[in-house]
């Protein structure tokens, strides 16, 4: 078989993955997490993983095992390649009462995590959650990532690590309550503290939030390892 064959067995396949995860995530709640962190080693965080697969298939989420290699501090003297694995999950229909929001939550925090993926069953848009003290979120706050899509499960990925980029000419607005862009800016902190400024003066009404508009954080090789639906 030819290199070139290969290559497009391998991209159809990610295809008809990306195709079935949209379909059976129509309608429903989904998330992303993961237990892995960076100061563990391999072992650790796959056993880690290992214990977060069986925390999902028993509060009964069915899931998509994605993983992530990519190239850290690229053409460095420290260059390392690093594979990284985190979860989908696939909630149930309409609304579950929060239960999957609450979920991601709880075991975001548990796993030592910065932030988790949230998308409610009626909403186009995904949010980041801050699950613990001291990330690079605070710990309940929310950050919009735009429309979710599967096909940007490699920047949900990264986001998950250390949140969009800081720095992105025009990359995050602020919305009023309505979804109405108040004001852009180039970086997160920026139009974090506008948003809280905004909230306690009362010139933003209750319901304001941060929108990322960007969309590439990394270039992330993704692999669908195991898909598991309920």
């Amino acid at each position: 078989m030819y290199l070139k064959e290969a290559f497009e067995i391998v991209q159809e396949a990610a295809s008809r993955s990306l195709s079935r995860i949209y379909s059976h995530s129509q309608g429903r709640n989904v998330g992303i997490l993961t237990a892995h962190r960076g100061e563990n080693s391999p072992q650790e965080n796959k056993s880690r993983n290992e214990a977060l697969k069986k925390d999902i298939k028993a509060h009964g989420y069915g899931y998509v095992h994605v993983r992530g290699r990519y190239v850290e501090n690229k053409g460095e003297p420290n260059e390392k390649h690093v594979e990284e694995h985190s979860f989908m999950l696939i909630g149930h229909k309409g609304d579950d009462k929060g239960k999957l929001k609450g979920f991601l939550s709880k075991h975001g925090e548990k796993y030592g995590q910065d932030s988790v993926l949230y998308k409610p069953h009626n909403a186009r848009n995904a949010h980041l959650i801050g699950t613990r003290d001291g990330g690079w979120m605070k710990k309940g706050e929310t950050m919009d990532v735009g429309e979710f899509h599967p096909n940007k499960i490699g920047d949900y990925h990264s986001a998950l690590k250390k949140g969009p980029p800081r720095d992105t000419k025009g990359g995050y607005s602020v919305l009023d309550h309505k979804g109405d862009e108040v004001q852009k800016f180039n970086n997160g902190k920026d139009a974090r503290n506008h948003l809280t400024t905004g909230l306690k003066s009362g010139s933003l009404p209750k319901g304001s939030r941060v929108r990322y508009n960007a969309r590439t954080f990394t270039n992330e090789d993704i692999e669908f390892v195991e898909e598991s639906y309920v």
